[in-house]
Parts: C-alpha cells; structure tokens; sequence
C-alpha cells in the first residue's frame, strides 16, 4: 500500500498526517509558517509517498512543489472520485472537511450514520446509505467567546478555563463559560435527538478539536474520533489511487 501523507489545512492549522499500511501512525498541527517550509524528506523519500491535499480556506489550492516528486499526489475538490455520493445541492460550496468526515463515517460506522463536527464551526452532516445528503453549520465553541467579546463592550475573550462549568456563575468567566458551553450541550442533545426522531435508528459520531470535550457531557450514544477527518481523507486517497 506504500507510505500515505495527508495534508488537512484548517482555518488555524495544517494537519499532517502519516499513514503507514492503513494505520495512522504520525500526526502533528502546523502553523502556516511550519507548513509553508514543510519539507517531507525528512520522513521519507518523497518517490514512496502517495500525497492527498485537503483545504478549507483555498477554492483553488495548489501542490506544493515537493509534491510532483511524489509517487502521486491529489488536491480534493468537488471534482475528486469519492468512495460516497453526493446529493448536496451546491457541491462547489460543501467543505472538503464535511466530505471526508462522511467518508471516514462509513469506514468506521457504515452506510447511514451522522457526523458531528466540534470544530471552528459545529456542523451537522448526514450520510444515508452512502449519500451525503446535507446537514447544519453554527458557529462553534472558540467562535462563540469571541462573537461575545467583540459584539460587547465589557466581555472578556475566553480562551482557556480550569473548572467544570456548572449552572450558576459566581463571575464574569464563570457565567460566559456556563453559557457556551451548556449552549453547546442543550443544541447537540436536542439536534440528535430530532435526527434521531426524523431519520430513525442512527450511529452518531463526533470529531473536531473539541469532540473529546463535549463527548463526556452528552447524554446521547455518540462515541468520539477526532481523527475522523484524517482516516476520511486516507479512504479518498486510496479509492482514487485504485481508480489510477
């Protein structure tokens, strides 16, 4: 199967990640700067590496040049073979991000399942026998304190907290933090619950850097995989290097 690097850029990071005979086994966050001098020399020869690119900030990303060095290398696109349907009706709009979390969904939970994104942004994305149908988008936690501190006057940013929220806020950082994050809670209880109501029976899965976080406060049956970008994007590389 030979040595395949995923390329995951985020609205913060890069992701890299390094699968090895379908297992991921190196992962790590790079700035913008980081990934700019990224060189993947340094792991492994860039002749043995199959290469998938995936960005949310680029409509029009483009291979590093290291990459036509590559056995073989892909930028996902709405135009990339995929291993699932799409019905969505404006694919030129539809992240790449909800793309590849419907696809790892499958591999790990099969053909119907819902995907829950704890990221920039909280997303909803609905795989039904293989077809990616749509879903939601809200603003997400981080997102949430800064909306707070910069639609105010007097709200502090909050960016790191050392409690377990409760209901009552004795203080300013206490009562935002309630605030969000109980939000957050109450809006994926509920959401999952009215999947659960209008489609049937569904596996739920959550991912995202604040999936680990909110997993232990759902009442729901959801289990957490924050890798499930990753393994979505591995799944797409090796169904178009099949195709190739």
């Amino acid at each position: 199967m030979g040595i395949h690097l995923i390329a995951d850029e985020g609205n913060s990071f890069t992701k890299i990640a390094w699968f090895e005979n379908d297992q991921l086994s190196v992962k790590q966050n790079l700035t913008p700067s980081e990934w700019m001098a990224f060189q993947p020399s340094g792991y492994q020869a860039c002749s043995d590496i199959h290469f998938l690119f995936s960005s949310v900030k680029q409509a029009n990303a483009s291979l590093p040049d290291w990459a036509r060095e590559c056995a073989s290398a892909f930028i996902l696109s709405h135009l990339t073979p995929l291993p699932i349907g799409i019905s969505y009706e404006t694919p030129l709009t539809l992240g790449t991000d909800r793309i590849a979390n419907a696809v790892g969904a499958m591999k790990l939970a099969g053909s119907t399942c819902l995907v829950v994104d704890c990221g920039s942004c909280l997303t909803f994305t609905l795989l039904r026998d293989g077809l990616l149908e749509g879903g939601s988008i809200a603003p997400g936690l981080h997102m949430r304190f800064q909306a707070l501190n910069a639609f105010t006057g007097n709200l502090p940013m909050i960016s790191e907290w050392d409690f377990l929220p409760s209901m009552i806020g004795k203080n300013t950082k206490e009562s935002l933090v309630n605030g969000v994050i109980h939000g957050i809670v109450a809006e994926l209880d509920e959401s999952i619950a009215r999947w659960r109501s209008e489609i049937g029976e569904l596996d739920v899965i959550l991912t995202g850097g604040d999936s680990t976080f909110f997993a232990q406060l759902q009442k729901s049956r959801i289990f957490a995989n924050p890798d499930l970008t990753l393994i979505g994007l591995n799944e797409i590389l090796k169904f178009n290097l099949e195709k190739h």
